[in-house]
């Protein structure tokens, strides 16, 4: 390991057991390797101890301590720190590849800045994704530049606006900024929030616009342990941020202190700490010996009345909001089924009207068929007559031509009788034929022609 480290990554590990290895490789594997690992284990219950040294390699530093919160862990991190540069990561979270890289070119490109953070991208307990966090464009989502401080790009206006930097994890700074702006103040869950005001609105700062860091979103998330308790540090960071801050008179560069109080009030989001905050910043003003710091005060002093009252006030308003939520989650379920339910209804009535459509050109279409049917009908039935009349007639011709047939037949029975005769008669004639031969041939003949010749002769020749 070098004993000149350029960047030193500080992770505070508190019972992350199931990430502590993945959030530990992150920083082993960056693109970037001259770095020292600082671990600062913050009393852990469980086996994260066991499994953060399990992993062996030579710029691992690790140190343990009784629990005393995150702020304590990174402040003690930062103080046994030797690196130029100064990244934390909580014990949860994981770096992109070249984090460490890209956030050193940003230095490289300006001398004057002294923090760089990134884009976030929200991972679940298991390592899904589940959205980007493109810097405050989320903050600015349903305000309009003229009436809020939309379009001022100041990172301060930014972060009043809603804590778009969201943790720890996504701070990278140079080692002397500790010195201008101080440590972080021991604060359970808005440390990361007072420091990062605190940080912007004194030194230089940049966002990187691409998402570095994976910020794990699961149960055991320190901020979902009590959202009253995290509005009343929320409103305790506000009141001492804007009491010690000349923002709100600064606002007045354009000769309309109108114009800038309502952007102010339409930008700045107080996690429904507004009582608390005007009446931290009246007592403050009214009564100094309160202190400069009174969050601190509070912090120690758990069973303080005011704490107490606040946190009070915030339970009731978060269980009204909730049920507030729940009914309207309800309501927009509601309308999300009526919605669904027009869209089917719209989608059948298309469909019924398409077959309406179809139904009356299909009608049309019948009719028109109907209407040449009735036509062939009619021509049809025509020919029917004429076919009758014409069977009829065939009819009588075949009863003409079957009397025909009979008398054909009878003629035909005559013929065959006349034939036959005839053919008898022709034989008979045959016979007599034969005989007169017989005779012509015989002597007796022809002496007897002979003798009759004169007589012939005086007869004219006639044959007898």
């Amino acid at each position: 390991m070098s004993d000149n480290p350029l960047i030193s990554v500080i992770v505070p590990l508190y019972n992350h057991e199931k990430y502590i290895a993945e959030t530990i490789r992150s920083v082993l594997s960056q693109s970037h390797e001259n770095l020292e690992l600082i671990i600062v284990n913050d009393g852990s219950s469980d086996g994260s101890e066991k499994v953060a040294q399990g992993i062996t390699d030579s710029r691992i530093r690790y140190y343990t301590q009784e629990n005393q919160g995150a702020p304590q862990a990174i402040n003690r991190g930062i103080a046994l720190s030797r690196g130029e540069y100064i990244s934390i990561l909580n014990s949860d979270d994981v770096y992109a590849p070249t984090r460490l890289e890209d956030c050193l070119k940003m230095f490289a490109c300006d001398e004057s800045l002294s923090a760089v953070f990134s884009h976030l991208e929200f991972i679940d307990g298991e390592g899904q994704f589940i959205k980007y966090l493109r810097g405050p464009e989320e903050n600015w989502e349903n305000h309009k530049p003229g009436t809020s401080f939309k379009a001022e790009n100041n990172i301060v206006l930014d972060l009043l606006a809603g804590n778009f930097l969201t943790t720890t994890s996504n701070l990278f700074c140079r080692r002397n900024v500790f010195d201008s702006a101080g440590y972080f103040t021991d604060l359970r869950y808005a440390h990361d929030y007072e420091f990062f005001l605190r940080l912007c609105s004194k030194l230089k700062t940049c966002l990187i616009e691409k998402p570095l860091l994976k910020y794990r979103v699961h149960a055991s998330n320190t901020v979902k342990e009590s959202e009253a308790a995290v509005n009343f540090e929320v409103g305790l960071v506000l009141s001492d941020f804007l009491f010690a801050s000349d923002l709100p008179l600064s606002l007045n560069n354009a000769d309309d202190l109108d114009a800038a109080m309502t952007k102010f009030l339409n930008s700045v989001k107080t996690c429904n700490a507004d009582r608390m905050i005007l009446t931290l910043l009246l007592f403050r003003i009214k009564y100094p010996e309160i202190g400069k710091e009174p969050a601190l005060r509070f912090m120690k002093d758990p069973g303080n009345p005011f704490r107490e009252a606040c946190i009070k006030i915030f339970s009731v308003d978060l269980m009204s909001w909730r049920q507030w939520h729940q009914t309207n989650d309800r309501l927009i379920a509601i309308e999300k089924e009526l919605s669904q339910g027009w869209i089917q209804w719209q989608e059948t009535n298309d469909r019924l009207i398409t077959r309406e459509r179809e139904l009356s050109q299909g009608w049309s279409q019948w009719q028109e068929t109907n209407d040449r049917l009735i036509t062939r009908e009619r021509e049809l039935s025509q020919g029917w007559i004429q076919w009758q009349e014409t069977n009829d007639r065939l009819i009588t011709r075949e009863r003409e031509l079957s009397q025909g047939w009979s008398q054909w037949q009878e003629t035909n029975d005559r013929l065959i009788v006349a034939e036959e005769a005839l053919q008898k008669a022709k034989s008979d004639i045959s016979a007599l034929e034969g005989q007169m031969q017989a005779i012509h041939n015989s002597s007796s003949y022809r002496w007897g022609r002979l003798l009759t010749w004169p007589l012939r002769k005086l007869t004219g020749g006639t044959e007898l």
